[in-house]
């Protein structure tokens, strides 16, 4: 027996998982909020402001946003020397201060309980007894419970340095999240603002710089509660009150930007193999206020090292400047942070960091048996796959009629679609598990272009459909949508394989439409035998002048007719052909394709058609004559062509 095939087991099994929320989050804006200046015109009013305290000498309780969400003040006060005009001035409660509340509280309003991804921000101006504080609450809608939200500075110690802290309510447990520690001084007034996307994830802000944050998975929106909306104390306590001066609160509904530069990563991936071909990643660095930023200078690193410099002369307003940045895959395997420092000779007083995680991956082992799990998995199920010995599982899909509709290779989904299957794969890789795309382009057909349906002797479609692989529009189709899949994934190390039409050719019938009837002609010279009715054969009781010894020659026309039909005559191996070229339309060696169940038509040389691997599975009733017959034949079918493999399962 040759020894140069695979044998797979294949644990046969489906399961429902739960895929966890859609991944994307609403996009970050293009454009900074003028948070520099007082709020006013659509930035006090307009439809994503759900309430908007300025304090203003006036009207010192109003709820600018239009929405009549007036605030009480109990124990603060107004003060004229805000921000802007009249601000809010609150007091600490014991042990410094009085025994009291010291806030301006909101009436409760499920208004004031953003459903999804909301932004907090507000101005500050802490007092000198600041310095000897721990914990003080700026915004309070959540008390002890589990619903809404709180944003506070906490430290360790006493001090100006400090975090913001942002606590959010789920329902049944809340999340915390915290900014990198800065010094907030008294008498010097700071913007601060939390972003929530509504899916696990909180940014920081101080003064338009980004000041770190947290990701909490599985995360969505928050919980609404009943509670007011408290500004500079707690709800509940008189022990957490802010000593200093708070001006312009706003909540806002979605993600705000604050930054006016911000560095964007143009990549699909975040994992590498070590020692892989050394992959550039293409920054962008966008102007996101109305005027032009010159003079931008930016440094990049991994984890501070191999440091590059970059200068952009300029950046014309809310364009883009871009850079690109070769990453080091030679560094040991481990999670690293892509740095990306931006400043401004423009703004002198203003820089940002941003980090990007990098994650570099061991190098697989040359030769590895595979082991398939035979189903879908989500990223949560990924660690007990691996756990349970598996190292390949199905994945990918595409969209097929968006490729028919294209005519040529093209997006093979919605750009969140394949944004989110990159992101499995690289979490596949993390973990060294190898994905297999599941592609039936020749199925899709099947059931969804009827002008191109196999048709009996009376010209009808047949009842089970099944597509006709001669015509050449099907054909450049299912190559379409492997060089589509191959163009979108191709350059994945975790893309290993790639299952083609599986269960497909079953349906096949003899079709008689004209195509098919030129085709036996420009193969055989004469016309198809009309005794051929069924894919099944000819009884030889119906065959006049049958041989008495049932023996049947070698160029009988029946013989070579069906001898046509199952090797290619029907189209699938010509589509299975097709879409194994298109897969390989990049270059990828390393990517083989398979079909299975190969032994589900006669044994003849070329079924299956140009595929890496004929493979075929059985029951795992305990009958090892019906388990390695198949294995036989899959070898004899792959005769006819050279250097095609043989995989072997057996369902478990």
């Amino acid at each position: 027996m040759r020894l140069n095939f695979l044998f797979v087991y294949c644990l046969f099994v489906y399961v429902a998982v739960d895929m966890g929320p859609a991944f994307g989050v609403e996009p970050w804006p293009l454009k900074s909020a003028a948070w520099q200046s007082e709020y006013a015109g659509p930035d006090a009013t307009g439809s994503q402001v759900l309430g908007l305290w300025q304090f203003a000498a006036d009207k010192p309780e109003a709820d600018s946003s239009g929405h009549g969400h007036t605030a009480r003040l109990e124990g603060a006060k107004t003060n004229a020397a805000g921000r802007f005009g009249g601000c809010l001035e609150c007091f600490p409660g014991p042990p410094q201060g009085e025994d009291k509340r010291h806030a301006a509280v909101v009436p409760a309003n499920s208004a004031l309980s953003p459903s999804g991804a909301f932004t907090l921000e507000l101005w500050l101006k802490p007092k000198a007894e600041f310095k000897d504080t721990r914990n003080v609450f700026l915004i309070d809608k959540k008390y002890a419970g589990h619903c809404d939200y709180q944003l506070l500075l906490v430290s360790q110690q006493a001090g100006v340095r400090k975090q913001l802290q942002l606590v959010l309510g789920f329902g049944e447990d809340s999340a915390a999240f915290y900014s990198d520690a800065a010094a907030f001084e008294p008498d010097m007034w700071h913007h601060v603002a939390a972003v929530y996307d509504g899916q696990g994830g909180v940014r920081f802000f101080r003064d338009g710089q980004f000041l770190g944050g947290g990701q909490a998975p599985g995360r969505n929106g928050i919980a609404a509660g009943e509670l007011p909306l408290s500004i500079g104390d707690r709800v509940g306590s008189t022990h957490g009150g802010f000593p200093g001066f708070i001006d312009q609160v706003r909540l806002s509904r979605g993600i705000l930007e604050f930054r006016p530069l911000r560095a964007e990563i143009a990549w699909k991936r975040r994992v590498y193999v070590r020692q892989e071909k050394t992959p550039a990643v293409n920054i962008a660095i966008r102007n996101l206020r109305p005027d032009r930023a010159k003079d931008v200078a930016v440094a990049v690193s991994l984890d501070g090292l191999n440091e590059r410099r970059f200068e952009l002369a300029e950046i014309d307003r809310e364009q883009v400047g871009t850079l690109t940045y070769p990453l080091d895959t030679s560094l040991r395997p481990g999670n690293y942070a892509l740095k990306v420092r931006v400043e401004s000779a423009g703004n002198p007083d203003w820089r940002d960091t941003d980090s990007f995680p990098i994650t570099i991956v061991p190098r697989p082992l040359a030769r590895r048996m595979p082991v398939v799990m035979w189903g879908g998995i989500g990223i949560g199920e990924m660690d007990r796959l691996k756990s349970l010995g598996f190292t390949h599982f199905l994945g990918l899909s595409v969209d097929y009629a968006k490729m028919w509709d294209a005519r040529q290779p093209t997006l093979s989904g919605t750009p969140s679609s394949i944004e989110a299957q990159w992101k499995l794969l690289d979490e596949a890789l993390t973990r060294d598990l190898g994905v297999i795309a599941n592609l039936s382009p020749g199925g899709w057909a099947s059931a969804h272009q009827p002008r191109f349906q196999r048709v009996d002797a009376q010209g009808k479609p047949y009842k089970a459909p099944s597509i006709d692989g001669l015509y050449p529009e099907v054909v450049q189709f299912c190559e379409n949508v492997g060089a589509s899949v191959a163009r979108d994934f191709g350059d994945h190390p975790a893309l290993r394989a790639a299952l083609i039409d599986s269960e497909t050719r079953d349906h096949t019938e003899l079709s008689f439409a004209e195509i098919d009837r030129d085709a036996y002609r420009k193969f055989a010279g004469v016309d198809p035998p009309s005794q051929a009715r069924s894919k099944r054969g000819v009884s030889y009781a119906t065959l006049k002048d049958f041989s008495a010894d049932r023996v049947v020659a070698d160029d009988d026309p029946l013989v070579r007719f069906y001898r046509w039909f199952w090797s290619g005559g029907d189209g699938w191996p010509g589509l299975n052909t097709a879409t194994h070229r298109g897969l390989k339309s990049t270059g990828r060696s390393d990517l083989w394709t398979f079909f299975d169940p190969a032994v589900r038509v006669p044994s003849v040389w070329g079924s299956g058609g140009g595929v890496d691997v004929l493979s075929h599975w059985t029951y795992s009733y305990p009958d090892p004559l019906r388990i390695a017959m198949p294995t036989d034949e899959l070898f004899a079918m792959t005769e006819g062509r050279p250097g095609q493999q043989v995989m072997k399962m057996t369902q478990i």
